[in-house]
């Protein structure tokens, strides 16, 4: 997309042209649709207030499982290039949308979610029923840091090494040589005071000139400061623990000479959104205003003293995708387990989330020199069963504990010394333990489970016996829910990590290529064996390292996107030593893959985006997303022999289904077509119209519709006096009890004739309208449900789990094998004993066909004739239909100012007008354009730009209006 400064300053709210809140998407025919999950205090929260800010998260879900085979850099790089195409095709129409009603968000690829700061009740309703690519739409998290306690009794200054650290045998790793060199640990914290005596040198941006390089080191996600700081102490404290040394007399950090960068993940304006922020910062760190992502720079480990807690709490998932993604990258995660609030008493299972999530490695707190449970730390166990490394303890929490008191570094000064107490102080010790461990075993560098698994096994146990007879606990309270395995012992740690990985080598070669000599850079070079696999990129110059091959024979093969592969057998990896393998690889052969993409019914070209992806899966260039030509749907790509193709096609109108098309190897020159079908349900695609087969709006009768089951009357027709006060349209509906709470132990259903449907091209869709106030699905149930030809009931709807309510919406089913045919639909409401709401509302039943019109479409661009530059929001009309120019947001050979309208066959005249909104202040004015167009042929495409001159600027005072050519 090329941008253009306008002149003028636009504000414009668009909204959907399809006369209403779109209906629910269903692919099924009979089956039960997607379900989008909503959390019941979110609809709470609509209701009372008409907006809310919400977490809409996405079901589609990039597949990381090969990650794990790859070296550290192809490892990072391979994870971020699956997440942001993941993100960005499945997040595509609803950021459009957004887009189109002006709504503030922020999109992460980091866990495929989508943060709205704030949204009416509209667009929010069109979410829970237009979007088949939404799982769930939760309310706004509001996570916390986990404060420390008061120290009772200050503890003297140091000078030499912590008692914390000497208690859990740090300086006995050290002297054996493992002190973190090598491995880079972050923490998403309060900030970090970076210029501290004992923080400074290990900071990853301090240079050797005694400057400073912030990019790729810190991230202020509120702020976007240009330099770390510390909005609490906590940060700074929390980091000194993991690498704090000035060289001199204070030694407190575990891994001294491991290098740190941080995030900025609380200040006073701390918000799910910074926290999203740092996480996806974690795996690929930018520069200080968030450009340039590089996953080369990520930490190793990253260190949260954070959390949220509830009474009782439960488990969270909201962060549990960004935890994911650290797994995927080998990033290593730790967690405080909290500490005793109001909000989270002492007792079982109390754990805050994330250290909650059975994925990441929890710590309890400790005496700082002695091995008894601290008072004030939360008892496990977790709610979620852990299958990554549950080690016959699936619901375990803390996995370990640590000492949780210690004097650390403070903000106010490069000098300042703060003695802390909490499960916030004990975690960063397993963070720099990490580092140890991955410096003594290079092997484990990036394998959680192995890593977790040797700290679990070296602890020491501790003196809490945990709670007697509890599941989570082992033989004689080990482990248990208070310290877990027990208490790190750092020199037991390192030297199972030292003989963890058996005799080991490294593999490198360059790579180069044969034509030219040149080195090629993203080349995989996968070296196997039996028994295991190791794979990398080669870099800019064309080297490759595997570094802790286990010793043996490797069968070696590059690979990458237009070159013919390169494989040597035999290659042998000896026990530390370095085994070189060098290839030159020729370019493949070149072939032409073309085509057309289609509407599948209308035939009309679309204005499409293809994306790429095929094997082999590494081959960084293989990821290629291209744009079709607007006005004849045309696409063209030069690919080379023998890589497997899949074509994602997505349409730039709204209103379609993607479609994925296989394309074998390629020998020749291909011809690939693609058509893609206009979603009959949502019925949105530009030319596409409803018509109805049915309708009934209960307005002159009751549509002889039953009533039946118990009590007798529970459905009653009319106008509803309560809650929701109104029908969907007009003054009458069906609702359970139109004066009052529904009846206790009910089972009511509310009966449609049989409605005989004649055969019809296109599948018929079952539409109504309901409102509904119900409680809990435990007691009282809801559903709605289609009986086709004389078959069984199946369901369409049911309530969700909550106690819950829904101002009226539009339902909508696919239900095409009643096409010629018949069928019925019915409402139920089961009820118990006690506890009664409004009940359950239906009004506007209709079975409807959506179609193709006959004609073709009509594309083009406004622009502002005095500059060029695009205008987004103009009005293209004629006299049957009209749209909006809109934003193109990544296609680079398109402008913004965009915009695609149905016409039919033979002469319109087309006409652009852009008006100020004179609620915002002064804004452009453009005179109105008109232009006669025709389409000749049906399904083709005419083009028709416009240019717009500006008519004047219109003022809004107080009682004044006033125009200015």
């Amino acid at each position: 997309m090329r941008r253009h400064l306008a002149l003028c300053h636009l504000l414009l709210t668009l909204t959907l042209l399809t006369g209403g809140l779109p209906p629910t998407l269903s692919s099924g025919v009979s089956a039960t649709p997607h379900r989008i999950e909503v959390e019941p205090a979110l609809e709470a929260q609509f209701q009372a207030d008409g907006s809310a800010g919400y977490l809409i998260y996405f079901r589609d879900r990039a597949d990381l499982s090969s990650a794990h085979t790859l070296n550290w850099e192809a490892r990072g790089k391979f994870v971020v290039q699956a997440l942001q195409a993941t993100a960005s095709r499945s997040q595509r129409a609803v950021r459009t949308y957004l887009d189109r009603r002006g709504i503030d968000y922020q999109a992460f690829w980091i866990d495929n979610v989508i943060v709205v700061s704030h949204s009416d009740i509209t667009t929010f309703q069109a979410l829970t029923t237009t979007f088949p690519e939404i799982a769930a739409l939760r309310g706004r998290r509001e996570p916390m840091l986990i404060e420390p306690e008061a120290v009772a009794e200050a503890l003297p200054a140091s000078t030499a090494i912590e008692p914390n650290l000497a208690h859990i045998q740090v300086p006995d790793a050290w002297a054996l040589g493992y002190t973190g060199r090598g491995l880079v640990i972050a923490n998403i914290d309060s900030g970090v005071r970076y210029t501290h005596q004992t923080l400074v040198n290990q900071y990853r941006g301090t240079l050797s000139d005694g400057t400073f390089d912030h990019d790729y080191n810190w991230y202020d996600p509120y702020e976007q400061s240009s330099a770390p700081w510390d909005a609490d102490n906590h940060g700074s404290h929390t980091m000194g623990t993991i690498v704090g040394d000035d060289g001199a007399a204070n030694q407190i950090g575990v891994a001294p000479s491991a290098e740190w960068i941080a995030c900025m993940g609380f200040n006073p304006r701390a918000t799910d959104a910074g926290l999203l922020a740092c996480g996806q910062f974690i795996v690929a760190p930018t520069t200080v205003i968030n450009t340039d992502a590089d996953p080369n720079k990520r930490p190793h480990v990253v260190s949260n003293s954070w959390g949220s807690c509830g009474n009782p709490t439960t488990y969270d998932d909201w962060y549990e995708g960004v935890v994911a993604a650290w797994h995927a990258a080998g990033i290593y995660p730790v967690f405080a387990n909290g500490n005793i609030r109001t909000t989270c008493p002492q007792g079982l299972g109390q754990v805050t989330n994330p250290a909650r999530y059975a994925n990441v490695t929890a710590v309890g707190a400790l005496g700082q020199a002695d091995a008894t449970l601290a008072s004030f730390s939360l008892w496990g166990p977790t709610d979620q069963i852990d299958t990554l490394n549950p080690r016959g303890y699936p619901s375990l929490k803390p996995q370990v504990a640590a000492p949780g008191t210690n004097r650390s570094a403070g903000q106010q000064s490069d000098t300042t010394y703060l003695t802390l107490q909490g499960t916030s102080m004990a975690a960063p010790h397993v963070a720099g333990l990490v580092a140890l461990m991955w410096q003594a075993g290079a092997c484990l560098v990036g394998d959680y489970a192995a890593t977790e698994t040797l700290i679990e096994l070296t602890a020491t146990t501790t003196a809490t016996p945990g709670y007697p007879g509890h599941p989570s606990d082992g033989p004689e309270g080990r482990p248990n829910q208070a310290t877990g395995w027990g208490q790190i012992n750092a020199l037991t740690a390192v030297e199972a990590a030292r003989t963890a990985c058996g005799p080991t080598g490294t593999l490198v070669g360059r790579v180069t290529n044969a034509e030219q000599d040149e080195p090629l850079s993203g080349v995989a070079v996968e070296a196997t064996t039996q028994a295991t696999s190791r794979l990398t990129l080669t870099d800019s110059r064309g080297y490759y390292t595997i570094t802790a091959a286990a010793a043996g024979v490797y069968t070696v093969t590059a690979s990458s996107f237009g070159y013919l592969p390169k494989t040597k057998d035999g290659v042998e990896v000896i026990s530390d030593t370095l085994t070189v393998q060098d290839f030159t690889m020729a370019l493949a052969p070149h072939h032409t893959l073309s085509g057309t993409v289609r509407d599948a019914e209308a035939g009309w070209p679309l204005y499409a985006l293809l994306t790429l992806t095929g094997e082999p899966a590494m081959a960084p260039d293989l990821n290629i997303a291209v744009w079709t030509d607007p006005a004849r749907g045309r696409y063209s790509l030069s690919l080379p022999e023998g890589v497997t193709i899949t074509l994602s096609a997505t349409a730039w109108a709204p209103g379609y289904k993607s479609t994925e098309v296989s394309v074998p190897p390629l020998e020749d020159n291909v011809v690939q077509d693609i058509g893609l079908h206009a979603d009959l349900v949502a019925c949105t695609a530009p030319g596409y119209a409803i018509s109805h087969l049915y309708w009934e709006d209960f307005e002159s009768d009751d549509g002889g519709y039953l009533a039946g089951g118990f009590p007798s009357g529970e459905w009653q027709w009319g106008s509803p006096s309560v809650w929701p006060h109104r029908c969907a349209s007009g003054n009458r509906c069906w609702g359970t009890n139109l004066n009052g709470n529904y009846a206790n132990n009910a089972d009511a259903h509310l009966t449609s004739p049989v409605i005989t449907l004649p055969e019809h091209r296109a599948p018929p869709t079952l539409r109504w309208w309901q409102a509904y106030h119900l409680e809990h699905s435990r007691w009282d149930q809801a559903y709605a449900e289609v009986r086709i030809n004389g078959g069984a009931w199946q369901l369409l709807w049911e309530h969700a789990q909550e106690t819950s309510s829904a101002d009226w919406s539009v339902k909508a089913y696919n239900v095409a094998s009643a096409r010629g045919g018949t069928l019925q639909t019915r409402w139920r409401l089961v009820t118990d004993g006690s506890v009664s709401y409004a009940g359950l509302y239906v009004d506007e039943v209709a079975v409807t066909v959506c179609e193709a019109q006959t004609g073709g479409l009509g594309i083009g661009h406004v622009r502002e004739a005095d500059t060029g530059a695009p205008l987004v929001g103009a009005r293209v009309a004629w006299k049957h239909g009209e749209t909006f120019t809109q934003r193109v947001p990544e296609d680079p050979g398109v402008d913004d100012g965009f915009y695609t309208l149905f016409l039919p066959i033979g002469s319109s005249v087309l006409t652009a007008t852009l008006t100020a909104d004179m609620s915002t202040g002064a804004y452009c004015d453009y005179a109105p354009t008109a232009a006669a167009v025709t389409l000749s042929t049906v399904g083709s495409t005419v083009v028709q730009d416009f240019l717009l001159t500006r008519a004047g600027f219109r003022f809004y005072l107080p009682a004044v209006m006033q125009n200015s050519p």
